[in-house]
């Protein structure tokens, strides 16, 4: 599979070229994007060296890209630029992306902070506050060098050693991070969390400067820059944590990174977001303002007006009814049904195998999901890694 995506990947490349060569303009992003994809299935097949001469020829086109591209700024008409979202009915359990557990806090989490990496529509991995990163030939050793200059909401710098700080508090054992098994890859990590040593300077973290973090695997693995795309992997501010403690991440105290902040909170109800006057993400928006409320996913909040964006949980028809105002949003994860095989009449493997053969998956998607997802082929979903 890794030989067909390439293949499939360097037949778009020469496309370009093509397209160059007929005096066309060339599309440095799309090419750049290109390159990820090759360098992602370069990692995957666990050729790091291949994967890095790829990496490096994407990051150069995507640093020309910002510097011809400088990001829109809406131009002041006298409107204030607000979206009504209905999200979380209950409200969210935590913003403290260390502990976000939840897919939908951590919608609300990715409004207030950024991390290394991100993911763009086509769930490339690409940079955000890292400007680059290098792997060595083995795979285990990363190296991120953050963008200069980068700040909190309150002003402060934004250094590697908020990312360190961040990651060595997310797998302590007092934290009780639900998915710091996920750090567990990093050299030290799971030690330190299972209580099986109690020096958290033994987890392969190190902060070179300012602006460079080094990270060394247990094992080179080719999914690793998915992994930073998680919230547990998020900076957090050394400076608040350790002044407010627990209660760092409470509305009045959260200081964050991310394209708002918090403007006003009223518990149970909603959340008002402002724009973060120190974020420089290159796709800036033109929104002002963001109030998050509180409702169950009903669409009639949606027709009255109340609201301008709003999750449904019943997609059928919806396309249909409102073609221009329906879309899509993907994520990353596979739905699937276990057995219980310590019990009749799963302890049987061929009744397991029955029920798993009568399932026709592309029904069920229709059925439950109105098209929305995608059958699974496997464990790895179609979109994710590349997989063709």
């Amino acid at each position: 599979a890794n030989e067909e995506a390439e293949a499939l990947y360097q037949k778009v490349l020469r496309l370009f070229d093509l397209q160059a060569k007929a005096g066309g303009q060339p599309d440095l992003e799309r090419r750049a994007k290109t390159y990820l994809k090759i360098a992602q299935v370069r990692s995957n097949a666990l050729d790091f060296e291949g994967a890095q001469a790829y990496y490096e020829l994407a990051f150069d086109l995507l640093e020309e890209v910002e510097r011809t591209s400088p990001p829109e700024v809406a131009e002041a008409d006298g409107r204030e630029r607000v979206m009504r979202l209905g999200v979380l009915e209950h409200g969210p359990t935590t913003l403290d992306p260390g502990l976000s557990e939840v897919e939908d806090v951590s919608e609300i989490i990715n409004d207030l902070f950024e991390g290394l990496v991100e993911l763009d529509v086509e769930l490339n991995v690409i940079p955000a506050l890292a400007r680059r990163w290098q792997i060595d030939q083995a795979g285990k050793r990363y190296r991120f060098e953050l963008r200069p200059n980068l700040k909190w909401s309150d002003g402060t710098p934004l250094t590697a050693h908020d990312f360190a700080f961040a990651w060595r508090r997310n797998v302590d054992p007092k934290t009780k991070a639900g998915l710091a098994y996920q750090l567990y890859i990093i050299q030290g990590a799971e030690e330190f969390n299972q209580g099986r040593t109690i020096d958290a300077n033994t987890i392969a973290i190190r902060v070179l400067d300012d602006l460079n973090l080094e990270i060394t695997l247990k094992t080179p693995i080719g999914y690793f820059p998915y992994l930073l795309t998680s919230s547990i992997t998020y900076p957090q501010p050394a400076h608040v944590v350790q002044a407010k403690g627990n209660s760092w991440s409470q509305p009045e105290n959260l200081v964050c990174n991310g394209p708002f902040k918090i403007a006003s909170w009223k518990q149970g109800d909603e959340i008002c977001l402002e724009k973060n006057p120190f974020y420089r993400g290159f796709a800036m928006g033109n929104l002002e303002k963001v109030t998050l409320y509180f409702i169950p996913p009903d669409l009639d909040y949606y027709r009255n007006d109340e609201i301008d964006w709003c999750r449904v949980d019943d997609q059928a028809d919806l396309p249909l009814r409102y073609p221009e105002e329906t879309f899509i949003i993907q994520y990353l994860g596979t739905f699937f049904l276990a057995f219980s095989c310590n019990y009749p009449p799963f302890d049987n493997k061929f009744v397991r195998q029955a029920f798993a053969s009568s399932i026709d998956q592309k029904d069920l998607v229709k059925e439950v999901w109105s098209n929305a997802q995608k059958p699974a082929i496997g464990g790895i979903g179609p979109d994710l890694f590349h997989q063709v």
